[in-house]
């Protein structure tokens, strides 16, 4: 029974293979390659806590730092031996010592979180905050804590979260469906879990006593055969620790890296992977995807953009065009600016082409040039009922039943279609669409 209860360029090096946990003919392989990997030493740390992609927070032997990357200065957030935090519509939730406090940027102001007991650790995950803390589990939506447990189990000992799913080892794997107003089992298996993630898809990746598996929904999961035992698993984008190498599982193949990722943190929104290691922290990452800062919704004034480059220390050249248009780029730090008279009205794409002995690579993102036309709930309704309602309508994590519920979520609901995360399995929003959704944003959510 679950109890919930509210308190507010490669080489072939071998093969992987799908087969039945019971030992059936393996039905699917999964090719593994040989990959270069890009390695960048941010700074020095002896542990970090992943936010955003250019922030995060840092611990050294003066106490925890907050970074932005895209400021010249960290803050000193004092003297304190341990930490947490997770993104927020409002700012950043940090934990810190086991206080919440909520921070803008500037200031860490104490923020009401009602937990019964300290809180551990929190990640954003599914569109919500989980939070853990003495083996127990919460989430936040909505200024809303809400606890999981399952009966018999006092103690959780890792979870992970989509959208409409909560995985926890208790230590056995049990999934639960949590879309609904009383939380459900949906799932079972009698493996222990020692690593677990789950990707874009929302599919459960696991690690149990050196064997990998992937469950798919409700199914059985189902064993992956590597070419060598595994340690653990982080996602959404799913790298797993082997123990000579390192795995990026993407489109139905592995990547294998000479890395042994003892020290992993995670995983950023860019697909780059986190460690912290003999007092360093790194990131590595199989391309050079660049951080883009300050975009703005809509371009109808001269704009700066500041640009963050995986590990700038090892590039040559930066080149950035719109459409196929070429613009000058600044550097120290680098940086665009962004002249609508310059540029046609309506969706454009920006292109950023890096260069180094390590290789080239592109990365691109979707700009609005000019006024964003007034949009209405009415318009943004139609896109909802079309898309959306039938998974996010009525009593789910994700209300999207109204115009209320949309403007609460508007920044997550933007991310997860422009990144084509959503609607799960597609058909995918056009951009004209995620324009349109730009807009009301921009417009003030008109009715």
């Amino acid at each position: 029974m679950l109890l919930a209860g509210c308190s507010g360029s490669s080489e072939d090096s071998g093969g992987a293979v799908v087969v039945d946990p019971v030992g059936s003919i393996p039905d699917i392989e999964l090719g593994v390659e040989s990959g270069e990997l890009l390695t960048e030493n941010v700074r020095e740390c002896d542990a970090v806590v992943g936010i955003e992609a250019h922030r995060f927070l840092c611990q050294t032997a003066d106490g925890v730092w907050f970074i932005d990357e895209a400021k010249e200065e960290p803050t000193w957030l004092g003297d304190h031996r341990s930490m947490a935090a997770a993104a927020m519509s409002d700012g950043v939730l940090l934990v810190l010592d086991g206080k919440p406090f909520l921070f803008d940027g500037h200031e860490a102001v104490p923020f009401g979180l009602p937990t019964p007991v300290p809180v551990e650790s929190a990640v954003r995950e599914g569109g919500a905050v989980w939070l853990t803390g003495a083996g127990r589990v919460f989430r936040y939506a909505d200024n809303v804590v809400t606890e999981f447990a399952v009966d018999g189990h006092p103690f959780i000992f890792g979870h992970t979260a989509t959208e409409d799913r909560l995985h926890v080892a208790v230590p056995e794997l049990v999934t639960l469906d949590v879309s609904g107003a009383e939380p459900t089992v949906v799932a079972r298996s009698e493996m222990v879990v020692d690593s677990m993630a789950a990707d874009e898809r929302g599919d459960l990746w696991v690690v149990s006593d050196g064997q990998l598996f992937v469950q798919r929904g409700t199914q059985e999961p189902v064993a992956v055969a590597m070419p060598e035992a595994v340690r653990s698993v982080v996602g959404p984008a799913i790298w797993i620790e082997g123990e000579t190498e390192s795995y990026r599982y993407r489109d139905g193949a592995f990547t294998a890296f000479p890395l042994v990722a003892v020290g992993t943190q995670g995983v950023d929104e860019y697909g780059r992977l986190l460690q912290v290691r003999e007092g360093a922290f790194r990131r590595h990452s199989s391309g050079r995807p660049v951080v883009v800062v300050g975009l703005p919704d809509s371009v109808t004034v001269a704009s700066t953009v500041r640009l963050l480059p995986s590990d700038p220390t090892s590039l040559d050249e930066l080149r950035v065009w719109v459409d196929a248009a070429e613009i000058p780029v600044s550097m120290n730090p680098y940086r665009i600016t962004l002249d609508p008279e310059a540029m046609a009205e309506g969706q454009r794409t920006l292109r950023f082409f890096t260069q180094s002995a390590r290789g080239e690579a592109l990365s691109e993102y979707g700009v609005w040039v000019g006024e964003l036309a007034d949009v209405a709930w009415d318009d943004v309704a139609g896109i909802s009922e079309a898309h959306c309602i039938h998974c996010h309508g009525g009593q789910t994590l994700t209300d999207l039943s109204g115009p209320s519920d949309w403007e609460s979520h508007i920044d997550s609901i933007i991310e997860v279609v422009t990144m084509q995360d959503m609607p799960l399995g597609g058909p995918y929003l056009s951009e004209e669409e995620i324009t349109m959704i730009r807009a009301w944003k921009h417009g003030g959510f008109q009715p």
